[in-house]
């Protein structure tokens, strides 16, 4: 990815001393670490015009205070051992940008990485057309316009603190992830608390159904899927990482889930 190492070079300078000390800021409301740790939930105000359905938020951080907090506390994090590094990106693409208009919701693709060029994420996801694959009466159909995917411009509406394990890049965010906590266990961890924000879990919900049917849309047809080559056969998997989320907004609610993932496996390591 072009200018990673500046993009990084403080993320770089955090990871230098093998032991690091945390004086995050505290919490600026109170509900913040209950609303972190709850399951995903319907936003109250977040309605498409034209349907007036509800969809869900990241994180069930409705609350637009909330993203100028933390999910840190100072307490949890003496003697904190850096680990591993991972990085959260967003994408798009013209296929999926067509079926977000056409759906009339905002639709991208999230997911964690341990690789820090994303441009090699980036070149995966073209490589395999990510959801270019449909359903329709029970038979895969393949759809263009798939293989042309780009990684989203990071942004935060409140940057993290300067003890925080999270960094802004300039196309994701970067999360030093403490001694113990493995990648695969953050990376499930995230997507758990986006899990009811994934288009195909939407679109079997009670909202969901109804929106779609509203536009006039069959929900069975709306989850998308990937056909992997493995020699001379394939596989359909579920493009489960397609997500209904508005970038301004979420890369923030993306921080906060970050941190908090990282808070409360501390607080278990140190319980």
């Amino acid at each position: 990815m072009t200018n990673t190492q500046n993009d990084r070079s403080g993320f770089n300078d955090h990871s230098s001393q093998k032991n690091k000390t945390f004086k995050p800021y505290q919490t600026k409301t109170s509900d913040t670490k209950q609303d972190l740790k709850a399951p995903v939930i319907f936003g109250r105000d977040m309605s498409n015009e034209a349907a007036r359905t509800p969809w869900p938020r990241f994180g069930r951080i409705a609350d637009e205070a909330l993203l100028q907090t933390t999910a840190f506390e100072e307490s949890l994090h003496a003697d904190y051992e850096n680990g591993i590094d991972v990085f959260i990106y967003m994408a798009g693409c013209s296929g999926l940008q067509a079926k977000a208009k056409g759906y009339k919701l905002p639709l991208f693709k999230c997911g964690v990485t341990q690789v820090p060029d994303l441009l090699v994420r980036q070149r995966d996801l073209n490589s395999d057309a990510y959801g270019s694959v449909s359903m329709k009466n029970g038979q895969p159909v393949f759809e263009s316009d798939w293989t042309n995917w780009e990684m989203r411009q990071a942004e935060l509406l409140s940057p993290p603190d300067a003890a925080s394990p999270v960094r802004l890049m300039k196309r994701g965010l970067g999360v030093r992830l403490p001694a113990g906590l493995t990648p695969i266990y953050f990376e499930k961890e995230m997507h758990r608390r986006l899990y009811p924000c994934a288009l195909h879990i939407f679109a079997t919900s009670k909202a969901g159904r109804k929106h779609f049917e509203l536009l006039d849309i069959d929900p069975t047809s709306v989850p998308r899927f990937i056909s992997y080559g493995f020699g001379e056969g394939s596989r359909l998997s579920l493009a489960h990482e397609i997500y209904i989320c508005r970038p301004r907004e979420d890369w923030t609610r993306l921080r906060l889930l970050a941190e908090a993932i990282v808070s409360q496996f501390l607080a278990k390591a140190s319980a």
